[in-house]
């Protein structure tokens, strides 16, 4: 296989992950949501990192997600802490497997690093307020009212 297509396909495929987390930036009320362990980009490269076996990028992903991760705690307005809890534990079962290499290649590792990024998506929409059209429209055509009685 070409490593030109190799380049190519794998460029593609981080800029639509990027991409998929862009369509959330739009739709958000206050910009501190943007920055969230559970967006595809962050957990692709994670992914990625674990199942290639480089640890420095595992590490060094695995500790963003987990001060996002912490960071994101302190502001839980909902009672789902046992969910990041859980969340965290896999997350450092997989990396003290790759770390150890004792058990890193057990498929029982990978399933409990994928249950953990599927879980912390699943934080992500439940973190995720997004502003309702409703609200825009209706303060829109408050704006346009307010004008028209001024003149």
């Amino acid at each position: 296989m070409s490593p030109w297509l190799i380049i190519t396909a794998s460029v593609a495929g981080l800029v639509l992950l990027l991409a998929i987390d862009s369509v959330y930036i739009f739709t958000l009320r206050n910009m501190t949501a943007y920055f969230h362990s559970g967006q595809t980009f962050i957990s692709s490269l994670l992914i990625i990192s674990f199942l290639s076996n480089a640890i420095v990028p595992f590490m060094f992903i695995a500790i963003l997600k987990t001060v996002l991760s912490v960071y994101r705690y302190r502001y839980d307005q909902r009672n789902i802490a046992i969910l990041r809890h859980v969340r965290l534990a896999m997350l450092m079962i997989a990396a003290a497997s790759i770390i150890s290499g004792i058990s890193y290649p057990e498929i029982t590792v990978i399933i409990l690093l994928l249950t953990g990024e599927l879980f912390d998506r699943i934080l992500f929409y439940f973190d995720f307020e997004p502003t309702k059209i409703n609200n825009l429209i209706y303060k829109h055509i408050a704006e346009r009212k307010n004008e028209t009685k001024g003149d």
